[in-house]
This record gives C-alpha cells, structure tokens and sequence, in this order.
C-alpha cells in the first residue's frame, strides 16, 4: 500500500469544543443542500431543514423562493416544527405572532408590529436541488461548486424540473466526519455494497477526484469506455456517459447520479 496518511486524532470525533468549533466555523459558512426546487414549487410551499444546530426554512412567497432563520423573534421558538407545510402565513405556535412568507412580521397580540423581520438566509439552486449558507460573506454556488452544475445538467438535463418521489432519514449515532470519510471513498464497497460493483459499475473502474470544495466520484457501466479521468479534480470537464458520477459538496452535501438517469442526494 502506498500513499498512507494519519488519520485525525480520535478527540476530533469526541470532544464538544471542536463539534461547537465546527458549528460555527464549517456549518455556518458553507453551502448546504436543504431540498429541492419541486418542495416548493407552488406558492405557499414551506420546506424546513437543519443546518448545523440553526433551523432554517425555504418559503414560495407568491413564485418567489425565501429562506430565513426558522425562529420567531419573540422568545425564539421555532416557527415551522414540520418537515413540510402549506401555508399562507407563518404563525408561531408559542404566542401566535404571524408572520407573511417574505417573514414580516405581520400580527403581534397587545404589540406593534414595527419593522420586525425573520432574518434571511442566502440561497441558491444547483440543478435544482436548493443550498442555503447562513454568512453573508460567502462566496457564491457557483464559484464554490463550480462545474458541479454543468455537468450534473449533462447527466441529467431535466434535474431542475424532477420532482421529489421520496424521502429516507437514517440518523447515525457518530461524528458528522464518519459519515463523510466512509462516503467518500469506495473501498468497502466490494464488501458492503456487492450490489453496486457487481453489476451497476464495472469492477475496478471507480475513480474519485477533490478540488476545491468538491469531491467528484465516478464509475462506468460494464463494457463502458471511462466519461472522465481523475486528473479533472476539480469538477469540470467529462463526458456525458451512462455509468455512476456523484458530487459531493463540502462539508455534507452529494448529488448522485446513477444509470439511467436516476437521481438521489
């Protein structure tokens, strides 16, 4: 075996002080997928979603998409308590202030309601699939996923226009960075997913490539000649292939894209 690297140290997996560093200086500064475009297709659509430890929303507010904070600005409670809602108004359900979907306040029993607003969380559309950043001062999607969407697009050209068929939640009792180191790599894959690499893709043929904030994966389907070769880390570049290609997007984000244009993150 060549190339071998250390791990981290195990109190990187363990220790609150990191965790709550990561919270602030990782989630609140990245860009995180929240859900996809058809969630909130239709005006009054509300999705919610957890980034880091805030909670967040996305609302159609009359065709328009905006997100905020998913916490009243009264006491702090949080507003939306459902993964999903309709709605044509947000009202907390602790002292019932009212909110419109732009997140004006809009009614405050025995007070005025002034200029009180949610405040607004930054979000952006990568073929469809709907990415929040809670700084201001961010650099864009684009410029921190760049290529994701062009090729993704290649791949799948209606992804904008797909619509959520379902939704699976496993909650894993390990450090968020477990999950994204066994997510990267494909090397318990022969062993633990025999389904994908003895039939899906073509043994030996999975790749992986990092540029920037962007982990880009790759196999061909059997008798497949390669889309893309590992020098093209960063993202762009590729050919349009039917085989496996999948995007993550730094710290926890992934798009994938499997034969015959089937999509899931």
């Amino acid at each position: 075996m060549t190339g071998r690297r250390n791990g981290l140290a195990a109190r990187y997996y363990t220790d609150g002080e990191v965790f709550a560093a990561e919270m602030d200086r990782v989630f609140a500064r990245s860009w995180v997928m929240v859900g996809h475009a058809s969630e909130v297709a239709e005006p009054g659509m509300v999705i919610t979603a957890r980034v880091g430890d805030e909670s967040v929303l996305v609302a159609n507010d009359a065709g328009q998409l905006r997100a905020m904070f998913n916490v009243c600005q009264h006491r702090g409670h949080e507003l939306v308590t459902s993964e999903t809602a309709r709605l044509d108004r947000i009202t907390c359900p602790y002292h019932a202030w009212t909110y419109g979907l732009d997140g004006r306040l809009l009614h405050a029993r025995g007070e005025d309601v002034g200029d009180v607003c949610v405040p607004r969380v930054r979000l952006e559309a990568l073929g469809g699939f709907l990415f929040v950043n809670l700084a201001a001062e961010a650099a864009g999607l684009a410029a921190t996923a760049p290529g994701v969407q062009d090729n993704l697009l290649v791949r799948v050209p209606d992804a904008p226009r797909r619509v959520l068929s379902a939704r699976l939640t496993h909650e894993m009792r390990a450090n968020w960075k477990v999950v994204v180191e066994n997510y990267n790599e494909c090397y318990h894959c022969p062993n633990v997913h025999k389904w994908f690499t003895s039939g899906v893709v073509a043994p030996g043929s999975y790749r992986i490539a990092s540029g920037g904030s962007v982990i880009r994966h790759g196999a061909e389907r059997p008798g497949q000649p390669p889309a893309w070769t590992g020098a093209e880390a960063d993202g762009n570049g590729g050919g349009a292939g039917d085989g496996y290609e999948a995007y993550f997007v730094w710290p926890v984000s992934a798009i994938q894209c499997y034969p015959g244009q089937v999509v899931n993150t």
